[in-house]
């Protein structure tokens, strides 16, 4: 195999000698060509997971209950006696359990497979010496990705250049709090959770951005080590599994008992032993209760098609009664409870904010020349990739921060587009982070709107209001007066973005969160997620 498929210890590795063993270059990448062939070494970057049930193996998963074990006993006692009517009803009944199940679980396990092929993973990588985003099916070692903060990580890769850049990798290594990293070489004997020049496929960007080299895809990544570990993990047993199990013992053994005692006592009393032995198969199938499974399977079922009806998926009969077992849910409420999908309802400046009672509003257009400049100027912190720049505002298609995405379409629909070429004079300064709750932004003078166009060097500080009205020169009345505006904002349910300018007082180059202070603070952007019908 080549040596580039066999990349040892990167995290031991000068940059440039890793990138020579895998044949790519830190700043063009490789060529789709090259990434071509080396997939056809490594096939895609995807975890191989156990296979989906077959439908011969749905279908034998319906006989395996204790109960229907005691019933197929039944039916082969039942024929042996010759009693050819109790056999066929006791079959019968066995067969309608089967079928109901299979049906069940075989639409479960269809629809499961259908949500798989919705479910991809999309990343920014840099091909033939420009930026694009591709499938992260199709990422190779060699590719050089870059990761922003919000993104999931999608490959195993060694850190080349990154700006205030952490990473949440809890999953892997159960550290709570976001990693630092860095692009300093380590020892090769380094541990996982200290390897801090290396990213890992299954965390999550917190904050900054970075670019890697790719060096370990798909079931080579630490996550596929992880996810091959726990491929025999067993399913417990839910509570109505362990329930009937009992049972099924308790009718076997006091079962077992009576018609032992009932055999042995007609053989005692001078009974005929071919009768008793008819006598006691006849009471041992009588006792099994073949009624008993379709009941359940058929409650079950009328359970799944219920939450069925609700855009549920219930994989096996039995997961029916656990979810009804269930008493605390807890779920994120984007994408969840709402329709994922912000949309700009007001754009308040600092003066309306400061009116006496004010009141939020839902205004969808027309916004005046003051409102608009403010969203150019929120455009302007925008670092997004817009993957069909050539359609209209309504259908783009946007890779990065959800509401970043929000805000760039806002101002498409309002004819506010900034271009490559555009953006080319546009300088991320300070990545936003949780910790300090903002952007920072150098932008031209040309994109301010009249009345500042006395700022010189004017940075866009973006992020959370309450941060940014402590930050700025108001007084403290004004200050309580434009924090309560903004509370009425969140009190309404709306995500609400500040907007500030700052002319640094050091050199902008290596301006620092300590450096943003005194700022203009300008207004506010407030977005609405509606809740899903």
């Amino acid at each position: 195999m080549d040596k580039y498929l066999n990349v040892q210890d990167p995290w031991a590795q000068p940059v440039d000698t890793l990138a020579s063993d895998l044949r790519t270059s830190p700043t063009k990448g490789l060529t789709n060509t090259a990434a071509a062939t080396v997939r056809k070494h490594t096939g895609l970057n995807e975890i191989k997971e156990t296979k989906s049930k077959s439908v011969w193996s749905i279908l034998l998963h319906q006989f395996v209950s204790p109960l229907i074990l005691i019933l197929c006993a039944a039916i082969v006692l039942t024929a042996s006696l010759q009693e050819w009517l109790d056999a066929a009803i006791i079959g019968f009944a066995v067969l309608v359990n089967a079928v109901l199940g299979f049906i069940q679980e075989y639409k479960a396990e269809k629809a499961i497979s259908s949500l798989r092929s919705y479910i991809t993973e999309r990343t920014r990588v840099v091909r033939n010496g420009q930026e694009m985003e591709i499938d992260a099916s199709q990422l190779v070692p060699g590719d050089i990705i870059h990761i922003t903060d919000g993104s999931r990580i999608t490959a195993d890769a060694r850190i080349v250049h990154e700006l205030n850049f952490s990473v949440d990798e809890a999953v892997l290594t159960g550290e709570s709090l976001p990693v630092e990293k860095g692009t300093d070489v380590l020892s090769r004997t380094t541990p996982l959770a200290e390897r801090t020049n290396m990213v890992f496929a299954g965390t999550l960007a917190v904050n900054g951005s970075c670019r890697a080299i790719v060096t370990s895809i798909g079931n080579d990544t630490e996550i596929g080590a992880l996810s091959q570990l726990v491929q025999d993990t067993q399913s417990e047993k839910t509570p109505l599994q362990k329930a009937l199990g009992n049972l099924t013992w308790v009718i076997i053994i006091v079962t077992s008992i009576l018609v032992a005692a009932a055999f042995f006592i007609g053989i005692n009393n001078g009974q005929d032993f071919h009768e008793m032995l008819l006598l006691s198969i006849a009471v041992l199938v009588g006792s099994v209760p073949e009624a008993l499974p379709i009941g359940l399977t058929a409650i079950l079922a009328i359970g799944v098609e219920r939450i069925a009806k609700r855009k549920g998926v219930i994989r096996n009969l039995t997961a029916s009664e656990t979810l009804g077992s269930t008493t605390l849910i807890i779920t994120d409420k984007t994408g969840t409870l709402t329709q994922a999908d912000m949309q700009l309802k007001d754009i308040d400046t600092a003066e309306q904010l400061l009116e006496v009672d004010f009141e939020p509003r839902t205004q969808t257009d027309p916004y005046n020349n003051y409102q608009l400049s403010l969203l150019q100027l929120a455009r302007c912190a925008c670092d997004v990739l817009i993957e069909n720049p050539e359609d209209t505002p309504e259908e783009w298609r946007i890779g990065g921060d959800d509401l970043e995405g929000n805000i760039v379409k806002a101002a498409g629909k309002r004819g506010i587009i900034q271009t490559a070429a555009d953006r080319s004079s546009i300088a991320i300064r300070i990545p936003f982070s949780s910790k300090h709750k903002f952007s920072v932004t150098r932008i031209p003078g040309r994109y301010l709107p009249e009345h500042l166009s006395e700022y010189e060097d004017p940075h866009v500080v973006l992020g959370a209001p309450d941060v940014l009205i402590r930050r700025s020169h108001v007084s403290e009345q004004d200050k309580e007066h434009l924090t309560a505006s903004v509370h009425a904002h969140s009190d309404a349910g709306r995500r609400v973005l500040g907007i500030a300018l700052l002319t640094p007082k050091t050199d902008p180059a290596s301006i620092t969160v300590d450096d943003v202070y005194d700022v203009s603070f300008l207004g506010i952007l407030s977005f609405y997620d509606p809740i899903r019908p």
